[in-house]
């Protein structure tokens, strides 16, 4: 292990603006995996979700080889299902990389309005959204950590707060 080397689980519902952060990871010099392109890359395009479990399985085998290498990744995925975030980890354990999670928050209607002006290939039904902004929302830090990750880091995208990159 490189020991710089990190796994970093980024945890936004839809809408929540997961690749606009990934894109300052980028530029910080991290490999960022994203589920999305994975689905386009084994399946239809971003949004199928029969794609899903190839996804999974391309991403994992991308976040191994660059770990391997020696470089940092993000995960860029809702990471609202506990099970999806322990592969995560179990991942960076057998890299004996720490993982940290890295929330990324907008109030709900925030969610829902980008969600809406997505392609619609891509688009996720408001019930979904709505559920899994729930989800996430009810996460504590100390909920993350018991499951294993070493620290959380929280971020705020909503319009004119100072996360929002306006």
């Amino acid at each position: 292990m490189h020991p710089t080397t990190t796994v970093t689980v980024l945890v936004g519902a839809p809408g929540s603006g997961k690749s606009m952060v990934s894109r300052a990871l980028v530029a910080d010099g991290i490999t960022v995996l994203s589920l999305d392109e994975a689905r386009a890359i084994r399946g239809e395009h971003e949004g199928d979700q029969k794609a899903t479990p190839a996804a999974f399985t391309y991403v994992a085998r991308q976040a191994h080889e660059n770990l391997a290498a020696g470089r940092s990744v993000a995960i860029d995925g809702t990471g609202a299902r506990r099970h999806d975030r322990i592969r995560w980890l179990q991942l960076a354990r057998e890299h004996g990389a720490p993982a940290t999670v890295l929330l990324v928050w907008a109030p709900l209607d925030v969610c829902l309005a980008r969600n809406a002006t997505r392609p619609e290939h891509r688009q996720v039904p408001e019930h979904v959204v709505a559920r899994m902004w729930h989800t996430i929302d009810e996460l504590t830090d100390a909920d993350l950590v018991a499951e294993g990750f070493s620290r959380v880091d929280r971020v705020t995208t909503a319009p004119g707060s100072a996360d929002d990159g306006e």
